[in-house]
């Protein structure tokens, strides 16, 4: 594997522990020294259990430095084997260590140990459920992908149970299952399940649902028959509406019930009832007291949570004070509506949050919105998009492509968020490409560029390369 596609194959591995790699890289003033990390590399996790030929564990390295170079090392790989990447497979049962050394200017040293448990498949203890002609699945944990299981029913008359090891209901009842495993030539039984054949069930006794013209819920039946047939019935539908596969509307605010009735074989009986309580939309509690940064524009839908929302519904909302939050309806190139609220000046209003629906108007709550500045802590080139051999990231750009939905801003690691020091961008040479001031970038003529963004006491420079329209793979 070169060099680029290892860089990828790690990157891919590390992108949920991002924010460690984040705090490695102190600022974007000298993008090359992104990766040299203040703090010292050290394992995520230091041992676990996994099973001979099972799910592999992933070594990760907290604090990882790209220039660096790091080596994995088994001291017994008859027990657990680990690749360049610090992938441990299990090999069979036992304990071992795997050594992690890290590599940077000539030195290296020492990361970490992880302590590897490998144990054999087993089975879990728990009994298990089935429905009438439903389906489920036997279990195992550290299953061998090397191996092959059997299984084996205790009484096909009430289970049925396949090569891949699912399972069938047949009657209601109880059987056991037996699982074996091969594994090089030897065949081990490796326990066995206990297992309830049960008539469906539901699986709430009582929901809740928003008013609304769409059905969200859904009456949700445990161990389903597959062969039978489901009636469903409101105990009043100017309240709560139900369709024939079990779609619950929210009509308008209050309680009933829904009931459920099974036919099979001929014969129909009770599965239960589902009460249905219709919730009328509110302000959430740990969302009536916001901030928000001067000179900043946000859609009324992000800023806070409205609970059981009516997707049908329109939100509108109005200030105590525009003079510190004004709002305003704007309508988008696609012609949809959103409402905005705006930051103007230093200092606290209220908001009053109304819901339109059907032609009716109504307050659903307040929220206190505090309009405060957000100065910038940290800000530079996000990592994950460096490429492997360089210390600068380079964008390819073409003629005659619309980018005027993408910002340059997306490539960097802005904290707070939400600042409100205002971000500049330049471009050293405007006969290549040009920036507007949300970072959009328009190339004029095929040459290179370097777009400089800054932000406060911070700068950094991202370069563009600008080919020709006929280059673009995305024309066809």
């Amino acid at each position: 594997m070169n060099k680029v596609m290892k860089r990828i194959a790690v990157l891919l591995c590390i992108v949920f522990i991002a924010p460690s790699i984040l705090s490695c890289i102190p600022t974007l003033n000298m993008v090359s020294t992104a990766s040299a990390a203040s703090t010292k590399a050290s394992l995520g996790i230091t041992s676990g259990t996994i099973g001979v030929y099972s799910t592999p564990e992933y070594l990760y390295i907290e604090h990882y430095n790209s220039n660096a170079t790091y080596t994995f090392t088994s001291s017994d790989s008859k027990i657990a084997i680990v690749d360049e990447y610090g992938i441990v497979t299990g090999v069979k049962k036992g304990k071992t260590t795997i050594l992690v050394n890290e590599t940077l200017n000539g030195e290296t040293v020492k990361i970490g140990t992880y302590t590897a448990n490998v144990v054999t498949a087993s089975l879990y203890k728990e009994e298990l459920n089935v429905g009438i002609n439903s389906y489920g699945y036997v279990p195992i944990q550290f299953l061998n992908n090397k191996a092959t299981y059997t299984y084996k029913s205790s009484d096909t008359s009430v289970l049925k149970v396949d090569k891949d090891g699912s399972l069938e209901g047949i009657k209601q009842g109880k059987a056991t299952i037996s699982v074996s495993e091969t594994y090089n030539k030897k065949t081990t039984k490796i326990g066995s399940y206990t297992v309830n054949v049960i008539p469906a069930a539901l699986g709430l006794k009582e929901v809740e649902v928003p008013v609304s013209d769409v059905s969200y819920n859904e009456v949700y039946i445990d161990y389903r028959n597959s062969k039978a047939t489901y009636t469903f019935k409101s105990s009043d539908t100017k309240v709560v509406k139900v369709d024939k596969q079990g779609f619950i509307t929210g009509v308008k605010e209050g309680s009933a019930t829904i009931t459920v009735s099974e036919t099979y074989n001929k014969k129909t009986r009770k599965v239960g009832t589902l009460k249905v309580n219709v919730v009328g939309p509110y302000i959430h509690p740990d969302w009536r007291s916001i901030e928000i940064g001067i000179n900043s524009s946000n859609y009324l839908s992000g800023l806070f949570y409205i609970a059981y929302q009516n997707y049908e519904a329109t939100y509108t909302c109005e200030s105590s004070d525009p003079a510190i939050v004004s709002v305003q309806n704007q309508v988008d190139a696609w012609g949809y509506s959103s409402y905005m609220v705006n930051g103007v000046s230093l200092g606290t209003a209220t908001l009053t949050v109304y819901e339109e629906y059907n032609g009716n108007k109504k307050e659903i709550g307040t929220v206190k919105v505090t309009v405060k500045e957000f100065p910038i802590k940290e800000f530079y080139i996000n990592p994950y998009y460096l490429e492997a051999d360089k210390d600068a990231l380079s964008i390819d750009y073409y003629l005659n492509y619309d980018y005027s939905y993408s910002s340059i801003s997306y490539y960097f690691y802005i904290d707070p968020y939400n600042t409100t020091t205002p971000v500049t961008y330049t471009s050293s040479n405007e006969a290549v490409a040009t920036v507007d001031e949300k970072g959009v970038v328009t190339p004029v003529s095929t040459g290179t560029t370097q777009i400089t963004a800054t932000c406060g006491e911070y700068k950094g420079s991202i370069e563009i390369v600008v080919k020709p329209a006929e280059d673009n793979p995305y024309f066809y």
